[in-house]
């Protein structure tokens, strides 16, 4: 939990000593570091409870067109989120979305970001429902995720 002989979890002998990391990574220190991945994750949880299509809507896997990508939409009634995740250690740049039909109802989405930093790109939906070739940022930092609030113009 912190910076303390035995991570802060007891005075007395643990039957496991702590990480070899555990005076710099403990919660002590990631709840004071905003870029921390607990304060990530917490960002993440406190997001779904406020976004419907987040939280309850349906899942559909999109197709990204490069490697160690994964995207997908979730809508639920009128709401409808983006979550776009690079999973390598070196930025995803350029990287075009596409999707099945009837994925959303065909028209112009603004693309508003969730997680703070710069608004995704304008999307359009196609007459049968589908997203093709939509690029939602120039570039995905390494380990970096999108979470777009789809809002329909």
């Amino acid at each position: 939990w912190g910076p303390a002989p035995c991570g802060g979890f007891t005075h007395g002998r643990p039957w496991e000593g702590p990480q070899p990391d555990s005076a710099t990574t403990n919660v002590a220190v990631e709840e004071r570091d905003p870029t921390s991945l607990l304060s990530r994750y917490r960002r993440l949880i406190h997001l779904r409870g406020q976004n419907g299509a987040l939280a309850t809507g349906r899942l559909v896997q999109l197709i990204p067109g490069g490697p160690n990508v994964v995207a997908y939409v979730r809508r639920a009634g009128e709401g409808a989120g983006v979550v776009v995740a690079n999973l390598a250690r070196v930025a995803a740049v350029g990287v075009a979305i596409d999707s099945p039909k009837g994925v959303l109802p065909p028209g112009t989405y603004a693309a508003r970001s969730l997680l703070g930093g710069p608004d995704g790109a304008v999307l359009r939906v196609g007459a049968d429902g589908g997203i093709a070739g939509y690029i939602p940022a120039g570039a995905i930092g390494a380990y970096g995720s999108l979470v777009l609030a789809l809002e329909r113009r």
